[in-house]
């Protein structure tokens, strides 16, 4: 006998399977469909012939006498005890493939489709044989009497056998699995895994190790179900499964990684709480019925629960139970509306089924209880998507801030748990994975307040990037990736409010732990708080403490005010209605349109307008009528979402203007005249705070306004200043004080307010704009430290504002 043999003769359609003693002949247990045919030994000895395997397209019928043509059987005559025997097979569906043993020389018929007949004799060389629709073909006409291992292809009719479609088929969660074994069916729990018995990949579901599957799989969706004619896990259908994970512990549980996301089906949740007796359960599966080998759609039985066990559940009723495909199949319970996963079929009695030769009666099927693994699974799925690794030192943080058991809240601590883990936790957002990033210097910060200074906190937000649909582009928690601000609600047990004993205690020592430039929320929750140098005031929620880092600050390529993001430089002012508009300029000196943006600026009292944080975008510094500094950050489309407290105390300042460098560092600063009478710059931190005061001018009395800006072109910040007698001078800077300068104008008593200092043309040149009494408003093109060119009018009605920057 040629034993294996006809799994070559079809490689292409049909791969022949080892059955586990748990299947073999159909008896009860796992519930895999190995493609043996049902309860061959028995039809196959009745017949005169060994059945083998197939793809369940041909089924032994009787024959009837004489053979109809309309009947389109396909039959099979030889010799059998000296007489001539005949088998006959009907078509269920095509394309049919049937493995099967003769022990004589045989003839075939085709029936009403051509087939392909593909035999060998004693271990002989294959033979193909084409047999055209109604015709007949004669084997080992020698009449040797070997043994014949005989491979039986019906052929698709294009024009019958039309291709299922979603329509009739549709695509839904539970899906059939094709493995090295047979096959099964699944559910999908996340758009990469499928969940289904181990047994379906193992004879012994313990022995399956996590890793590539030992054989090809598939998984079928919808109508791939019904096209897919093959019986093993090779084939162009489905999705390739890339890796199996199995639960372990002696559960028959795995889950299948496919190797493509699958986006149009909602996966199905799995239960989190423990059926009882009594409760329905509804199983469906691609399993046999009582009559079907190969079903090409699922079908589904109920059953009660009779028993819960610690790990399993038995559900059983008189009829048919769950038979061999039916392995993995979810057993499904409603739960408030909502169809929930309570159980993975796992073995049967296989009362009732095809081919099993238990008659119809009571039904028992147990099956891996879905409470039981649902951790597992979300675990496993979670582990999918943290693919990101970290660095070694940022993984060791983590480690050691998880290790102290000192810090709970349920998403942030799973984020430091996936550090400490070695990767980065991934969320799921609009299809594509976003990673949970922390940054290095919050960590750090984390480590040395929570191990070193042992507090006791529960963290209410981290990264916000990766759990938000549409993130935040200017909050710390979001931006640049997220992960640059965290959020703690309690500390050392007691409830945040920013201001109790706990909440300033913690404040004190994120203040050593996080360096500059920083933050810190709740500036309205408590009194005046004196803070670092470069450490900035938010407005937050009373009901935690807010930190974040700033990150090294950027570096502008020159300065700016271009408050819309489209490269020109734009004007801000505030109407005598304390309404705060924006001028669009037109990248000549004038305007486009102009844009209300909020209303409620009554308390401002001076505006400066610059790039704060050199992100290229337009930010506001306003000193309010209490003398409180602010930083309005702006996000490039006309909006100030981030406000933060820079300082106090300037009320007492005058003259004050900003938005260039003047110490070297490219960065933004300010400037004003103290009460001594002298010019001071303020050094931007890059983040709209400021460092210690340098002194930059003597003296400056005489002055009425000033506006700081790079008028000679040199990359260092000047001061333009008309002093009370209307002279016009140019004061350059050396980025360490002003010299005197050239007088490049007079007659500026008549100007009520001046305002520029960043290129408003094309020329690269800081230009100037004065408004006159009538309320027109006058550009004046920058020449460099030779002063300007000739004004052009280029606005009217320009006194309604009270201010403008």
């Amino acid at each position: 006998m040629a034993v294996g043999v006809a799994a070559a003769l079809v490689s292409a359609l049909l791969v022949s399977v080892p059955v586990s003693a748990a299947v073999a002949d159909d008896a009860p247990g796992y519930l895999v469909e190995s493609g043996a045919y049902p309860d061959g030994a028995a039809v196959g000895a009745a017949a005169g012939i060994v059945l083998k395997d197939g793809n369940g397209g041909l089924r032994v019928v009787t024959c009837p006498v004489p053979v109809p043509v309309a009947a389109g059987l396909i039959e099979v005559e030889f010799e059998k005890s000296g007489k001539r025997a005949k088998v006959c097979f009907e078509t269920v569906f095509r394309p049919a493939v049937l493995n099967l043993e003769i022990a004589a020389s045989f003839g075939v018929k085709a029936g009403k489709q051509p087939m392909d007949v593909t035999y060998s004799v004693a271990g002989g060389p294959e033979t193909e044989i084409p047999v055209p629709a109604g015709g007949r073909r004669s084997v080992d006409t020698g009449l040797t009497g070997q043994s014949t291992i005989v491979a039986v292809e019906v052929q698709a009719d294009p024009a019958v056998d039309v291709p299922a479609t979603t329509t009739t088929h549709p695509r839904t969660a539970i899906t059939k699995i094709r493995t090295g074994l047979g096959s099964c069916t699944g559910t999908l729990v996340d758009r990469s895994w499928v969940l289904t018995a181990a047994s379906c990949f193992a004879a012994d579901p313990a022995t399956l190790a996590a890793g590539a599957p030992a054989a090809p799989a598939r998984v079928l969706f919808g109508p791939d179900v019904a096209n897919d004619k093959t019986a093993s896990g090779t084939g162009d259908l489905g999705v390739k499964v890339t890796h199996v994970e199995p639960a372990g512990n002696g559960q028959d549980a795995v889950l299948a990684k496919l190797e493509t996301a699958v986006d149009d089906i909602a996966p199905m949740p799995i239960a989190t709480t423990a059926p009882a007796a009594g409760q329905d359960l509804a199983f469906t599966g691609f399993g046999r019925t009582d009559s079907v080998w190969v079903p090409l759609a699922s079908r589904t039985n109920t059953y009660p629960v009779t028993a819960v066990g610690a790990a399993t559940v038995t559900a059983a009723a008189s009829g048919a139970s769950l038979c061999l495909g039916d392995g993995g199949a979810p057993g499904v319970r409603n739960v408030d509306g909502t169809d929930m996963l309570v159980a993975v079929a796992s073995q049967s009695t296989q009362t009732g089924c095809y081919g099993s030769g238990i008659p119809a009666g009571t039904a028992s099927s147990i099956a891996t209880r879905g409470d039981v693994i649902a951790g597992w699974v979300a675990a496993t799925v979670q582990k999918g998507l943290d693919t990101t690794p970290v660095a070694a030192a940022d993984q060791a943080l983590a480690q050691q801030i998880v290790a102290t058991g000192r810090v709970s809240g349920t998403e942030a601590l799973a984020q430091i748990q996936a550090y400490a883990d070695g990767f980065k936790r991934g969320h799921l957002i609009g299809g594509q994975i976003r990673d949970c990033t922390i940054d290095p210097v919050i960590l750090a910060a984390l480590k040395k307040v929570v191990v070193d200074q042992n507090f006791t906190i529960t963290i209410s937000a981290l990264n916000e990037y990766c759990t938000t649909a549409t993130p935040s582009a200017t909050s710390y928690h979001a931006k640049n990736s997220g992960g640059h601000a965290v959020d703690i609600s309690v500390v050392n047990g007691v409830a945040a409010t920013g201001n109790t004993a706990q909440d300033q205690a913690l404040a004190a020592a994120m203040f050593t732990a996080l360096p500059a430039p920083a933050g810190i929320g709740q500036v309205a929750c408590r009194p005046a708080l004196t803070v670092p140098n470069g450490w900035a005031q938010t407005e937050e929620d009373c009901t935690h403490n807010h930190f974040e880092y700033h990150g090294v600050p950027l570096t502008p390529v020159k300065p700016s005010f271009d408050l819309n993001s489209d490269g020109k430089a734009d004007v801000i002012g505030i109407t005598s209605s304390n309404a705060l508009y924006i001028y669009h300029g037109n990248g000549n000196g004038g305007w486009t349109t102009q844009t209300s943006v909020s209303s409620g600026w009554a308390s401002a009292k001076t505006i400066i307008h610059g790039d704060y944080n050199g992100d290229g975008k337009g930010d506001m510094m306003v000193v309010n009528t209490d003398g409180t500094l602010w930083y309005y950050q702006g996000d490039g489309a006309l909006g100030f979402p981030t406000k933060a407290l820079a300082a106090r105390g300037w009320d007492t300042k005058g003259l004050i203007t900003g938005g260039i460098d003047f110490n070297g560092d490219k960065k933004a600063d300010l400037v004003a005249r103290e009460s001594d009478g002298h010019l001071y710059a303020y050094p931007g931190n890059g983040n709209g705070t400021f460092g210690a005061k340098m002194k930059i001018g003597h003296d400056w009395g005489g002055i009425s306004r000033v506006l700081a800006g790079d008028w000679t072109g040199d990359g260092k910040g000047d001061i333009l200043a008309t002093t009370t007698t209307g002279l016009l001078r140019i004061y350059p800077g050396n980025n360490v004080t002003l010299a005197g300068g050239p007088q490049v104008g007079n007659g500026w008593n008549n100007i009520t307010a001046i305002t520029g200092g960043v290129d408003y043309g094309v020329d690269g040149k800081a230009d100037l704009f004065g408004r006159t009494g009538d309320g027109g408003l006058y550009l004046y093109p920058g020449l460099g430290i030779s002063g300007f060119g000739a004004s052009s009018r280029v606005g009217n009605g320009w006194t309604s504002l009270r201010l403008f920057s």
